[in-house]
Order: structure tokens, then C-alpha cells, then sequence
């Protein structure tokens, strides 16, 4: 794919930054060789940029996203991870390999990011989250790396110069998560800090 000059705000494919690094986003459609533009559905189905600035409820500039970059998280104590979250990262471990599909919430039709991380939850936890990387971005409430579990949700910012969030992915615990990477890609798992880190949230409030 040809190089991009800077990673666009996105909710899809996998936009490339001038220097060659992937960065995952939820949903894309591209208009050309060299711009892509990112979409992602709105309550009403219909495509709607999922770019805003980043409110309450997480970090608070794009300087903290970058500051994770070289922090590796403990070891996951399973002895004291609830059946409940462990639940959670049996089921999105179960779905590893389903393909993308903007605007997908199941299995039978693929998953965008925020409906991959919506079915988890409401699969194995009875909660019900937006469809909406930055929505769930201010759910529950927010974690250090030190506290985050299995089954919390990471926020990720894909272009740090405007600090927004537009994807989600489940963290699987011992430094790893999983996610609806975008088209192409489908479900899979990442060292849990490949992006810009905006929000770890706890939606279980437990």
C-alpha cells in the first residue's frame, strides 16, 4: 500500500504512517491512491465520521498516548482474575480469525472494533456498550496499566497530533489484546501498547 504522509483520524482499515508503521483503526474506505478516508455507522446505520476531541473519562492529551510505549505490564495474576473476565477473554479468543466488516456486532456478519468489543461484553457480562470506539471510551471507569485486568477496554488515538479515540480493542491480560484490526485483517491479537493509548476503562466496574 502506498506510504501516506501522516496517519488520518480513522475507524477502519489500516491507515500507514510516513515512516511505514501500520496504525489499526476501526473502519475505511479508500478514495485514492494517496488519501484515505475514514467512516464509521452511527446509531442509524448510516456513515458518520468518528473523529472528536477527546473529552472525559480517559487521558487528557496525545503526549500521555505516546507515554506508554515502552511499559510492559506485570504478569497477569490468574488466580485473582473473576470467572466473569475470564469468560470474556475465552469468548474473544474463540473469534480469533472472524473477518472485519464495517458496521459488523456478530460472527455471522464480521466485526468493526466497538461491535467486536459490544459482543464480548454483552456475550459473556450482560452489558451493553455503544457501537462506538470513542463512546465506550468514556464508559466505566478509567485504570492505570498497574490495575488493568483481563477484560478491561483499551482506547486507541491513531493520530496523535489531534487526540481522539477511534478504536478499541480487549485486553487478554500479560500484555496483550485483542481486536477487530480492520479490513484485511479481522480479529487478532497485539502486544497490548502497538498504538497510542488513550483510555484503559473498566466497564465492569468491579
Amino acid at each position: 500500500m502506498k506510504h501516506l504522509f501522516r496517519a488520518v483520524i480513522c475507524v477502519g482499515m489500516i491507515a500507514v504512517l510516513s515512516s511505514g508503521f501500520p496504525v489499526f483503526a476501526c473502519a475505511a474506505e479508500i478514495v485514492s491512491s494517496g488519501s484515505v478516508r475514514y467512516v464509521s455507522p452511527n446509531s442509524s446505520g448510516s456513515a458518520s465520521p468518528e473523529v472528536s476531541t477527546y473529552g472525559p473519562g480517559g487521558l487528557d492529551s496525545s503526549s500521555r498516548g505516546q507515554s506508554y510505549k515502552n511499559i510492559t505490564p506485570a504478569a497477569t495474576d490468574w488466580s485473582k482474575i473473576s470467572q466473569t473476565r475470564k469468560a470474556l477473554v475465552e469468548e474473544a479468543k474463540g473469534l480469533l480469525g472472524i473477518a472485519y466488516s464495517y458496521g459488523g456486532d456478530n460472527p455471522q456478519s464480521g466485526f468493526d472494533c466497538s461491535g467486536f468489543t459490544l459482543y464480548i461484553m454483552k456475550q459473556k457480562a450482560n452489558i451493553s456498550l455503544p457501537h462506538s470506539s470513542k463512546d465506550q471510551g468514556t464508559v466505566g471507569k478509567e485504570v492505570s496499566v498497574s490495575d488493568m485486568r483481563p477484560g478491561d477496554l483499551i482506547c486507541y488515538d491513531g493520530d496523535t497530533s489531534d487526540p481522539a479515540i477511534n478504536h478499541v480493542a480487549l485486553y487478554l491480560g500479560d500484555g496483550k489484546v485483542i481486536h477487530a484490526a480492520g479490513t484485511g485483517q479481522g480479529v487478532r491479537e497485539d502486544v497490548w501498547n502497538y498504538g497510542a493509548v488513550m483510555a484503559i476503562r473498566n466497564v465492569l466496574n468491579d
